[in-house]
């Protein structure tokens, strides 16, 4: 336990709380447990106390871990107390209102959605009042799995969480919706005046090279750092990436402000940059989506988004090396196997793009393969025609055999040199599942002479229909004295045992066959069948009918 409690203590000195008030009431906290997710990158920490801890302590806790841990790990606490006491309305109250807090400082979104929001606890419930039944909705639907689980956290989930809407929250955001009217030219104009500022630090000097597009000084040969590792250096630094996003937003001044959203594909940005006296708006049409280009500038705060942006003093568009293919020994490949937008959750590209690329690493031909469909056909001959390259039509099939087999168990035997166990059943019905077989009849067959019979009737143990008599000409009293199916089918086993099996319509005969050797316990036969029924449909296509008779 003294172990437990001097992490804690190496805890309070990494996170720097240093308030005497708040440690005398820690003073007997302690680190059950510390698990670190590697993957969602989340440290869980379960700590121990005697007695609930007072909400404001608790608060000043949860604040002085996250700001310890930010762009290390995220953090969640879990608390287990020994003897927590019994929270009262009020006192649950001002705990949520400190749960309240901490998930606000974790979450800007949590806090503006619950902006307006009245609380009241009374009843076991803690009801928040929200202003409109939508904003109900939003908020049970986002955010009710979070407040529970921190409730959870700090072993106060007999508390019920209710939404509703409230006239007092609603009367605040009308208040607000007012408030936010009357202010929207002084943000407006708050804006321009950040705006300008930013303006004014970037260069004074606008270079428009109809050759290489720049707006702002030269910026210097030195290495570019990754997006991901500009906002650990925030400032003076160097940036490289391709412009996802482009646009030139007019104000209401008549300014014009120019949003680029940058990748290098380790992390992304957006550069906001401002016209004005320096920096003409003519220069904003030197770029466009799809353009590389390298930017010198720092991070700046923009106060009306919440989010770090890049404030550049230059801007210029650069070339980026693309991928090659060098081929082999000068011979270039042709892709045969090649999926669209066309195929369904297989692919994005569009096939004029993916015809384009091939022709720039210098492809003489290209296939379309999307699956089941030549809906891309049209957009690939344009490109072909475009870029100058070959196109192959095809397609990637849903092949299925609709059809029956004429051989079961394929083997690989010699058919002259095989024996043939060519056998027919007669059965008290259709079922294979209800029905029986009733008598069982085999010649055995080896270089086309018959070497060997099997005949036998077997007792179904209950009466024949008039229609199987009359059918199958067997009766009620040729069945009386035979034996039963099992004594049978272990005699036929033994009969076909290393043979190949024949029947005409084989799915019939062989579906009770296996059905009555697996209602026995016996084995099913795996050796190689032949359905002459389908053989014959084969070589016999001009016949219109393929019974035994007719074949005979």
């Amino acid at each position: 336990m003294a172990k437990n409690r001097q992490l804690f203590e190496h805890l309070l000195d990494q996170i720097g709380l240093q308030d005497a008030d708040m440690l005398a009431e820690l003073s007997q906290t302690q680190i059950e447990s510390v698990k670190v997710h590697a993957k969602s990158g989340e440290w869980h920490f379960t700590l121990s106390q005697v007695e609930r801890l007072h909400p404001h302590v608790y608060e000043a806790l949860m604040h002085h871990m996250r700001l310890a841990f930010e762009g290390i790990a995220k953090t969640e606490v879990w608390w287990k107390y020994q003897a927590p006491t019994k929270l009262d309305e009020s006192q649950m109250l001002d705990y949520w209102q400190s749960i309240l807090g901490v998930m606000g400082q974790e979450s800007s979104f949590i806090k503006r959605a619950l902006a307006n929001a009245t609380y009241q606890v009374k009843d076991g419930q803690i009801q928040v009042g929200l202003a409109t039944e939508d904003q109900v909705q939003v908020v049970k639907t986002r955010y009710d799995q979070a407040f529970k689980l921190k409730l959870a956290q700090n072993q106060l989930n007999d508390w019920e969480l209710v939404y509703l809407v409230d006239d007092q929250a609603s009367e605040q955001a009308k208040l607000q919706a007012q408030q936010h009217l009357a202010s929207e030219v002084e943000r407006e104009r708050q804006e321009l005046a950040q705006l300008e500022q930013r303006r004014q630090e970037q260069s004074k000097v606008v270079v428009e090279n109809t050759d290489i597009p720049q707006i702002g000084k030269d910026i210097p040969d030195t290495p570019a750092i990754s997006i991901q590792e500009v906002y650990d250096n925030p400032f003076n630094q160097i940036i490289e990436g391709y412009i996802f996003d482009y646009e030139v937003r007019e104000l209401r001044s008549g300014s014009q402000l120019m949003i680029m959203k940058v990748t290098d594909y380790t992390s992304s940005i957006t550069a906001k940059l401002m016209a004005g006296r320096n920096i003409k708006k003519e220069s904003f049409g030197l770029f466009k989506k799809g353009d590389w280009v390298r930017l010198e500038g720092s991070l700046k705060a923009d106060n009306f988004t919440g989010e770090m942006d890049f404030s550049p003093r230059s801007i210029r568009k650069i070339s980026k090396a693309s991928r090659q293919d060098q081929g082999v020994d000068g011979a270039k490949r042709i892709e045969l196997h090649l999926h669209s937008n066309m195929s369904q959750m297989d692919a994005t590209n569009k096939v004029g793009d993916l015809i384009g690329q091939a022709a720039a690493w210098g492809h003489s031909a290209i296939a379309i393969t999307d699956h089941a469909g030549a809906q891309a056909f049209p957009d690939a001959y344009a490109a072909g025609k475009k870029h100058g390259i070959k196109v192959l039509y095809g397609i990637e099939a849903n092949v299925v055999n609709d059809g029956e087999p004429i051989a079961y168990n394929p083997q690989a035997i010699d058919l002259d040199q095989a024996t043939y166990v060519v056998f027919d059943v007669e059965t008290t019905g259709l079922s294979s599942v209800y029905d029986r077989i009733i008598e069982l009849a085999a010649v055995k067959m080896r270089d086309g002479e018959v070497i060997d019979t099997f005949e036998a009737f077997i007792n179904p143990g209950y009466h024949l229909s008039a229609m199987i008599t009359e059918l199958t000409g067997i009766t009620d009293a040729m069945l009386a004295d035979a034996p039963p199916e099992a004594e049978v089918m272990a005699r036929f086993a033994e009969f076909s045992k290393d043979t190949i099996l024949v029947a005409h319509n084989a799915s019939f005969d062989m579906g009770f066959l296996n059905k009555t050797y697996a209602r026995l316990g016996m084995p099913v036969p795996d050796q190689p069948v032949i359905d002459t029924l389908e053989l014959s449909r084969l070589v016999n296509p001009d016949m219109r009918s393929h019974r035994l008779n007719v074949l005979a």
